[in-house]
Protein backbone atom coordinates (compact mmCIF):
# COMPACT_ATOMS: atom_id res chain seq x y z
CA UNK A 1 0.00 0.00 0.00
CA UNK A 2 1.92 3.32 -1.21
CA UNK A 3 1.19 6.26 0.92
CA UNK A 4 1.52 10.17 0.78
CA UNK A 5 3.96 12.26 3.60
CA UNK A 6 0.80 12.38 5.74
CA UNK A 7 0.57 8.36 6.01
CA UNK A 8 -2.82 8.58 3.67
CA UNK A 9 -3.09 5.32 1.11
CA UNK A 10 -2.69 7.04 -2.41
CA UNK A 11 -2.04 3.80 -4.48
CA UNK A 12 -0.70 0.07 -4.56
CA UNK A 13 1.98 -1.69 -5.98
CA UNK A 14 3.09 -5.43 -5.69
CA UNK A 15 5.73 -5.60 -3.11
CA UNK A 16 8.21 -7.40 -5.17
CA UNK A 17 8.55 -4.58 -7.75
CA UNK A 18 7.81 -1.95 -5.27
CA UNK A 19 11.60 -2.18 -3.83
CA UNK A 20 13.83 -0.33 -6.38
CA UNK A 21 16.37 2.12 -5.66
CA UNK A 22 13.77 4.85 -5.90
CA UNK A 23 11.67 2.77 -3.29
CA UNK A 24 8.10 5.01 -2.68
CA UNK A 25 6.93 5.87 0.30
CA UNK A 26 4.65 2.40 2.02
CA UNK A 27 2.95 0.55 4.76
CA UNK A 28 4.97 -2.32 6.54
CA UNK A 29 5.08 -3.34 10.06
CA UNK A 30 7.45 -4.76 12.56
CA UNK A 31 7.20 -7.78 15.30
CA UNK A 32 8.94 -8.66 18.09
CA UNK A 33 7.71 -11.63 20.25
CA UNK A 34 8.54 -12.98 23.71
CA UNK A 35 8.11 -15.61 25.12
CA UNK A 36 6.65 -16.44 29.08
CA UNK A 37 10.35 -15.92 29.95
CA UNK A 38 10.26 -12.37 28.85
CA UNK A 39 13.30 -13.86 26.51
CA UNK A 40 12.78 -12.15 22.38
CA UNK A 41 12.70 -13.57 19.10
CA UNK A 42 15.52 -12.65 16.95
CA UNK A 43 15.89 -13.88 12.90
CA UNK A 44 18.54 -13.93 10.64
CA UNK A 45 16.82 -12.98 7.07
CA UNK A 46 17.66 -15.76 4.52
CA UNK A 47 20.39 -14.97 1.88
CA UNK A 48 18.30 -14.50 -0.75
CA UNK A 49 16.24 -11.87 0.61
CA UNK A 50 16.33 -8.80 -2.10
CA UNK A 51 17.54 -5.96 0.97
CA UNK A 52 20.02 -6.81 4.08
CA UNK A 53 20.01 -10.73 3.09
CA UNK A 54 21.46 -12.53 6.38
CA UNK A 55 21.37 -9.94 8.84
CA UNK A 56 20.27 -10.33 12.26
CA UNK A 57 16.86 -8.65 13.09
CA UNK A 58 13.48 -8.56 14.71
CA UNK A 59 11.17 -11.66 15.16
CA UNK A 60 8.95 -10.54 11.97
CA UNK A 61 8.20 -7.94 9.51
CA UNK A 62 5.49 -8.01 6.53
CA UNK A 63 3.14 -5.48 4.43
CA UNK A 64 -0.38 -5.54 5.46
CA UNK A 65 -2.65 -6.30 2.47
CA UNK A 66 -4.88 -3.19 0.48
CA UNK A 67 -7.63 -3.27 3.13
CA UNK A 68 -6.87 -5.38 5.75
CA UNK A 69 -6.11 -4.91 9.50
CA UNK A 70 -2.63 -4.00 10.07
CA UNK A 71 -3.02 -6.80 13.75
CA UNK A 72 -4.38 -9.48 11.75
CA UNK A 73 -1.34 -9.28 8.58
CA UNK A 74 1.08 -9.40 11.48
CA UNK A 75 -0.57 -12.66 13.32
CA UNK A 76 -0.65 -14.25 9.76
CA UNK A 77 3.02 -13.31 8.90
CA UNK A 78 3.98 -14.45 11.57
CA UNK A 79 2.60 -17.77 11.36
CA UNK A 80 3.98 -17.91 7.80
CA UNK A 81 7.16 -17.31 8.86
CA UNK A 82 8.52 -18.26 12.02
CA UNK A 83 5.29 -20.90 12.78
CA UNK A 84 3.94 -19.07 15.89
CA UNK A 85 0.42 -18.39 16.91
CA UNK A 86 0.67 -14.67 18.75
CA UNK A 87 -1.19 -13.85 22.20
CA UNK A 88 -1.75 -10.58 23.34
CA UNK A 89 -0.70 -8.38 20.32
CA UNK A 90 -0.34 -5.05 20.59
CA UNK A 91 1.05 -1.80 18.89
CA UNK A 92 3.39 -0.14 20.93
CA UNK A 93 5.05 2.27 18.11
CA UNK A 94 2.17 3.53 15.65
CA UNK A 95 4.20 6.00 14.18
CA UNK A 96 7.56 4.84 13.57
CA UNK A 97 9.03 5.78 10.23
CA UNK A 98 12.53 5.19 8.43
CA UNK A 99 14.31 5.11 5.54
CA UNK A 100 17.27 2.80 4.75
CA UNK A 101 19.77 2.38 1.53
CA UNK A 102 21.06 -1.16 1.32
CA UNK A 103 24.97 -1.96 0.20
CA UNK A 104 23.10 -3.31 -3.16
CA UNK A 105 21.45 0.43 -3.71
CA UNK A 106 17.71 -0.59 -2.80
CA UNK A 107 15.89 1.43 -0.70
CA UNK A 108 13.62 0.60 1.84
CA UNK A 109 11.02 3.51 2.66
CA UNK A 110 8.05 2.26 5.20
CA UNK A 111 5.83 3.73 7.85
CA UNK A 112 6.22 1.04 9.98
CA UNK A 113 4.54 0.76 12.66
CA UNK A 114 5.97 -1.89 15.65
CA UNK A 115 4.12 -4.75 17.75
CA UNK A 116 4.88 -6.83 20.39
CA UNK A 117 3.46 -10.13 21.31
CA UNK A 118 3.46 -13.33 23.87
CA UNK A 119 4.22 -16.38 22.05
CA UNK A 120 5.24 -20.38 22.95
CA UNK A 121 8.76 -21.15 21.59
CA UNK A 122 8.14 -24.98 21.45
CA UNK A 123 5.83 -24.14 18.08
CA UNK A 124 8.72 -22.67 15.95
CA UNK A 125 8.79 -23.43 12.51
CA UNK A 126 10.93 -21.46 10.45
CA UNK A 127 10.51 -20.68 6.37
CA UNK A 128 13.80 -21.03 4.87
CA UNK A 129 12.61 -19.00 2.01
CA UNK A 130 12.28 -15.96 5.11
CA UNK A 131 14.40 -16.71 7.93
CA UNK A 132 17.92 -18.25 7.64
CA UNK A 133 19.18 -18.77 11.60
CA UNK A 134 17.41 -17.86 14.91
CA UNK A 135 17.63 -17.24 18.53
CA UNK A 136 16.25 -16.08 21.92
CA UNK A 137 18.21 -13.88 23.66
CA UNK A 138 17.02 -11.49 27.12
CA UNK A 139 15.62 -7.80 26.31
CA UNK A 140 18.75 -6.48 28.20
CA UNK A 141 21.15 -8.15 26.01
CA UNK A 142 19.68 -6.93 23.05
CA UNK A 143 19.34 -3.73 23.83
CA UNK A 144 23.29 -3.71 25.07
CA UNK A 145 23.90 -5.39 21.64
CA UNK A 146 22.53 -2.78 19.31
CA UNK A 147 24.29 -0.06 21.70
CA UNK A 148 27.05 -1.07 21.25
CA UNK A 149 27.47 -2.78 17.70
CA UNK A 150 24.67 -1.86 15.64
CA UNK A 151 25.36 -2.30 12.09
CA UNK A 152 25.22 -6.01 13.64
CA UNK A 153 21.13 -5.43 13.15
CA UNK A 154 19.00 -4.74 10.44
CA UNK A 155 18.55 -0.93 9.84
CA UNK A 156 14.77 -0.60 11.35
CA UNK A 157 15.60 -2.92 13.94
CA UNK A 158 18.54 -0.65 14.89
CA UNK A 159 16.17 2.13 15.45
CA UNK A 160 13.07 0.64 16.63
CA UNK A 161 15.45 -1.51 19.70
CA UNK A 162 16.08 1.97 21.52
CA UNK A 163 12.51 3.44 21.51
CA UNK A 164 11.14 0.23 21.89
CA UNK A 165 13.31 0.33 25.47
CA UNK A 166 11.82 3.69 26.36
CA UNK A 167 8.29 2.04 26.35
CA UNK A 168 9.17 -1.96 27.68
CA UNK A 169 11.73 -1.15 29.90
CA UNK A 170 9.07 -1.09 32.93
CA UNK A 171 7.96 -4.46 32.13
CA UNK A 172 10.58 -6.79 30.36
CA UNK A 173 13.16 -8.49 33.09
CA UNK A 174 16.72 -7.09 32.55
CA UNK A 175 18.64 -10.12 34.78
CA UNK A 176 20.37 -7.63 36.19
CA UNK A 177 22.38 -10.80 37.75
CA UNK A 178 23.64 -11.77 34.39
CA UNK A 179 27.28 -10.51 33.78
CA UNK A 180 27.39 -7.47 31.31
CA UNK A 181 30.70 -6.34 28.83
CA UNK A 182 32.59 -5.40 32.40
CA UNK A 183 32.75 -9.06 33.63
CA UNK A 184 34.14 -9.97 30.37
CA UNK A 185 36.71 -7.30 30.20
CA UNK A 186 37.67 -8.15 33.79
CA UNK A 187 38.01 -11.78 32.52
CA UNK A 188 40.04 -10.97 29.45
CA UNK A 189 42.92 -8.63 31.67
CA UNK A 190 43.10 -11.86 33.73
CA UNK A 191 43.36 -14.18 30.52
CA UNK A 192 46.39 -11.53 29.52
CA UNK A 193 48.08 -11.69 33.02
CA UNK A 194 48.08 -15.25 32.99
CA UNK A 195 49.51 -15.39 29.72
CA UNK A 196 52.23 -12.23 30.98
CA UNK A 197 53.02 -14.61 34.23
CA UNK A 198 53.06 -17.71 32.12
CA UNK A 199 55.44 -16.04 29.41
CA UNK A 200 57.95 -15.28 32.64
CA UNK A 201 58.29 -18.57 33.83
CA UNK A 202 58.93 -20.46 30.55
CA UNK A 203 61.44 -17.41 29.90
CA UNK A 204 63.47 -17.42 33.50
CA UNK A 205 63.70 -21.30 32.85
CA UNK A 206 66.13 -20.65 30.01
CA UNK A 207 67.24 -17.00 30.61
CA UNK A 208 68.42 -16.55 34.47
CA UNK A 209 67.21 -13.52 35.74
CA UNK A 210 69.72 -10.24 36.70
CA UNK A 211 71.00 -7.99 34.04
CA UNK A 212 69.21 -8.10 30.44
CA UNK A 213 71.87 -6.44 29.00
CA UNK A 214 71.08 -3.47 26.69
CA UNK A 215 67.27 -3.43 27.31
CA UNK A 216 66.40 -2.18 30.60
CA UNK A 217 64.19 -4.72 31.45
CA UNK A 218 63.82 -8.39 30.89
CA UNK A 219 61.87 -9.01 28.32
CA UNK A 220 58.50 -10.45 29.59
CA UNK A 221 58.09 -7.51 31.91
CA UNK A 222 58.80 -4.88 29.38
CA UNK A 223 56.29 -6.53 27.29
CA UNK A 224 53.68 -6.62 29.90
CA UNK A 225 54.23 -2.99 30.58
CA UNK A 226 54.12 -1.86 27.20
CA UNK A 227 50.76 -3.90 26.77
CA UNK A 228 48.92 -3.14 30.20
CA UNK A 229 48.93 0.97 29.51
CA UNK A 230 45.85 2.56 28.34
CA UNK A 231 43.67 1.19 25.61
CA UNK A 232 39.60 0.93 24.84
CA UNK A 233 39.73 -2.51 24.77
CA UNK A 234 37.40 -2.46 21.81
CA UNK A 235 38.17 -5.79 20.39
CA UNK A 236 37.08 -7.35 23.71
CA UNK A 237 33.99 -5.06 23.47
CA UNK A 238 33.45 -5.95 19.91
CA UNK A 239 33.56 -10.32 20.79
CA UNK A 240 31.43 -9.51 24.06
CA UNK A 241 28.45 -7.94 22.19
CA UNK A 242 28.62 -10.68 19.49
CA UNK A 243 28.78 -12.83 21.42
CA UNK A 244 25.49 -11.52 23.07
CA UNK A 245 23.71 -10.88 19.86
CA UNK A 246 24.00 -14.22 18.35
CA UNK A 247 22.85 -15.41 22.04
CA UNK A 248 25.36 -16.39 24.09
CA UNK A 249 24.98 -17.21 27.55
CA UNK A 250 27.74 -15.76 29.60
CA UNK A 251 27.57 -18.20 32.43
CA UNK A 252 28.60 -21.00 29.31
CA UNK A 253 31.55 -23.02 28.28
CA UNK A 254 31.53 -21.54 25.16
CA UNK A 255 31.73 -17.55 27.01
CA UNK A 256 35.29 -18.63 28.30
CA UNK A 257 36.25 -19.75 24.84
CA UNK A 258 35.36 -16.20 23.61
CA UNK A 259 37.43 -14.94 26.60
CA UNK A 260 40.33 -17.09 24.97
CA UNK A 261 39.76 -15.05 21.58
CA UNK A 262 39.26 -11.90 23.20
CA UNK A 263 42.69 -12.33 24.93
CA UNK A 264 44.40 -13.20 21.56
CA UNK A 265 43.17 -10.09 19.68
CA UNK A 266 43.85 -7.81 22.25
CA UNK A 267 48.25 -9.38 22.23
CA UNK A 268 47.53 -9.34 17.82
CA UNK A 269 46.27 -5.37 18.31
CA UNK A 270 49.34 -4.67 20.84
CA UNK A 271 52.08 -6.59 18.25
CA UNK A 272 50.80 -4.41 15.41
CA UNK A 273 50.49 -1.18 17.31
CA UNK A 274 53.59 -1.29 18.25
CA UNK A 275 54.67 -2.41 14.74
CA UNK A 276 52.69 0.30 13.43
CA UNK A 277 54.35 3.14 15.57
CA UNK A 278 58.05 1.97 14.22
CA UNK A 279 56.62 2.33 10.59
CA UNK A 280 55.57 5.84 11.11
CA UNK A 281 58.57 6.58 13.65
CA UNK A 282 55.92 7.45 16.15
CA UNK A 283 57.65 8.82 19.45
CA UNK A 284 54.56 7.89 22.06
CA UNK A 285 51.99 5.25 22.60
CA UNK A 286 49.48 6.33 24.84
CA UNK A 287 51.26 8.68 26.33
CA UNK A 288 54.43 6.67 27.39
CA UNK A 289 57.40 6.52 24.81
CA UNK A 290 57.18 4.34 22.06
CA UNK A 291 58.82 0.75 22.06
CA UNK A 292 61.56 1.19 19.58
CA UNK A 293 62.01 4.96 21.15
CA UNK A 294 62.50 3.46 24.71
CA UNK A 295 64.72 0.06 22.57
CA UNK A 296 67.02 3.12 21.46
CA UNK A 297 67.60 5.43 24.53
CA UNK A 298 68.24 1.95 26.39
CA UNK A 299 70.77 1.46 23.50
CA UNK A 300 72.80 4.68 23.96
CA UNK A 301 73.04 4.10 27.63
CA UNK A 302 74.19 0.86 27.31
CA UNK A 303 76.67 2.01 24.25
CA UNK A 304 75.37 -0.88 22.17
CA UNK A 305 76.78 -1.66 19.06
CA UNK A 306 75.53 -0.25 15.81
CA UNK A 307 73.14 2.73 15.68
CA UNK A 308 70.48 3.45 18.31
CA UNK A 309 67.54 3.95 16.08
CA UNK A 310 68.38 0.77 13.92
CA UNK A 311 68.46 -1.51 17.14
CA UNK A 312 65.03 0.40 18.58
CA UNK A 313 63.53 -0.44 15.52
CA UNK A 314 64.39 -4.27 15.77
CA UNK A 315 63.46 -4.86 19.33
CA UNK A 316 59.63 -4.14 19.15
CA UNK A 317 60.01 -7.46 16.75
CA UNK A 318 59.92 -9.49 20.42
CA UNK A 319 56.64 -8.59 21.03
CA UNK A 320 55.42 -11.53 18.52
CA UNK A 321 56.74 -13.85 21.19
CA UNK A 322 54.43 -12.65 23.96
CA UNK A 323 51.25 -15.41 23.31
CA UNK A 324 53.39 -18.39 21.85
CA UNK A 325 54.15 -20.42 24.68
CA UNK A 326 50.93 -21.38 25.44
CA UNK A 327 50.61 -22.22 21.80
CA UNK A 328 53.11 -23.46 20.14
CA UNK A 329 55.86 -24.44 22.46
CA UNK A 330 58.21 -22.07 21.43
CA UNK A 331 61.69 -22.42 22.92
CA UNK A 332 64.40 -19.53 22.91
CA UNK A 333 67.42 -20.53 20.32
CA UNK A 334 70.03 -18.78 22.72
CA UNK A 335 71.23 -19.41 26.16
CA UNK A 336 71.96 -16.32 26.50
CA UNK A 337 69.97 -13.10 27.70
CA UNK A 338 67.84 -11.53 25.07
CA UNK A 339 69.66 -8.26 24.04
CA UNK A 340 73.11 -9.21 25.26
CA UNK A 341 74.56 -10.27 21.81
CA UNK A 342 72.58 -8.04 19.17
CA UNK A 343 70.69 -11.05 18.19
CA UNK A 344 67.35 -11.96 18.79
CA UNK A 345 65.12 -14.98 18.64
CA UNK A 346 60.86 -14.83 17.74
CA UNK A 347 58.78 -17.49 16.67
CA UNK A 348 57.15 -17.53 13.22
Amino acid sequence: MLLDDAGRAVGQRDRFAVHTENTPLHLAFSSYLFDDAGRVLLTRRALNKLTWPGVWTNSCCGHPRPGGAIPDAVARRVREEVGLTVRDLRCVLPDFRYRAVDTSGIVENEICPVFVGRVDPSQLILDPDEVLDHTWVSWADLTRAVASADRVFSPWAALQVPLLDAVLAPETPHTADLPGVESTLELVQAELTQQSERLARQWSRFIPAGSPGILGDDLPAWLDRLASVGGKRLRANLCHWGFVAVGGDVDSAGHQHLITAAAALELLHFFALVHDDVMDDSDTRRGMASAHVQAARWHRQAQGQGTPTRSGATWPSCSGIWPTPRRTGWRPNSPGRCGSTGTTSTSN
